[in-house]
């Protein structure tokens, strides 16, 4: 079931402000990193739990090899579908 929690207005910048009640609940503090997901003529938003860049420097550092950012990106988009698609079950 979804609930409206509040609605907001966009600013010239294109800058939303999330309700503090959400970013309580979803632990999203300034500097946090948010993924923007559109599937079905929806907007959806979440939270980027770890910082994509550290683990590039991260496998950097290791040896390993790291994808390409178009093929990185299209990999983040195939994951967040999945993900979207087990919530919906």
């Amino acid at each position: 079931m979804q609930k409206v929690i509040q609605i907001g207005n966009v600013t010239q910048k294109g800058q939303v402000t999330i309700p503090a009640s959400l970013r309580k609940e979803y632990g999203i503090t300034p500097k946090s990193r948010i993924v923007f997901i559109t599937l079905n003529n929806r907007i959806t938003l979440k939270p980027l739990r770890k910082d994509i860049t550290a683990f590039f420097g991260m496998a950097k550092k290791l040896g390993i090899k790291t994808l390409h950012p178009k093929e990185a990106e299209k990999q983040m988009r195939l994951a967040v579908a999945r993900e979207i698609a087990k919530e919906g079950q």
